[in-house]
């Protein structure tokens, strides 16, 4: 039974373009720069070590092109993670953000993350993204928020590993539920742009 629990089900969804497959192979360690758009679904799977635990953890990339958007809640059934990705670059990032939140939140997944990819790009703009999941963190989510690039691989890698730590702690204190937490950045030298 416990190594059941050490299995969690990851699905990745966002817009088409905003790099959910690089943000998949940054946390791989795959090349991320000659990706081609996904078709349908791709599946990976990985270990790694959370609280002490080898948890083994499925990733599914869905594709962001509308005309798959149909298939998704079959996608989505079952997942334990739900990673939201959008593009912190696109003025209207948080107006797609909230149409994947409307999306995912009658899937009730354990935990919530929503990622700003792109970090490491100049020209960045600047989202409110606590007013916009302010309505869906009353629904029994964990749901934690951070940024990144999938070309800083540490950055996403330590996204993925706060992720595991954090189910496999809802998963210990089922009754600790509704706390939203913000990945912040350390104080780092202007020459390095991406934090989570």
């Amino acid at each position: 039974m416990s190594f059941l629990r050490n299995r969690y089900k990851c699905c990745v969804v966002g817009d088409h373009g905003v790099g959910k497959t690089s943000v998949i192979h940054a946390l791989l360690d795959k090349p991320v720069h000659t990706l081609q758009s996904t078709i349908g679904i791709d599946f990976f799977s990985t270990t790694m070590l959370a609280n002490a635990k080898d948890i083994y953890l499925t990733i599914w990339d869905t594709a962001g092109a509308e005309r798959f958007h149909s298939l998704m809640h079959s996608y989505l059934r079952g997942s334990d993670i739900i990673i939201v990705v959008y593009d912190i670059t696109k003025r209207n990032a948080m107006q797609r953000l909230t149409y994947w939140l409307r999306q995912i939140e009658h899937n009730k997944p354990s935990v919530v993350v929503i990622v700003g990819n792109k970090n490491d790009l100049s020209e960045v703009t600047k989202h409110d993204v606590h007013d916009t999941i302010e309505p869906y963190i009353r629904q029994n989510l964990f749901i934690l928020t951070g940024k990144c690039s999938s070309r800083r691989r540490k950055s996403v890698q330590r996204i993925f590993q706060r992720t595991l730590n954090m189910i496999t702690s809802v998963d210990e204190n089922p009754n600790e539920v509704n706390k939203v937490v913000r990945f912040t950045s350390r104080k780092n030298s202007q020459t390095q742009k991406c934090c989570t």
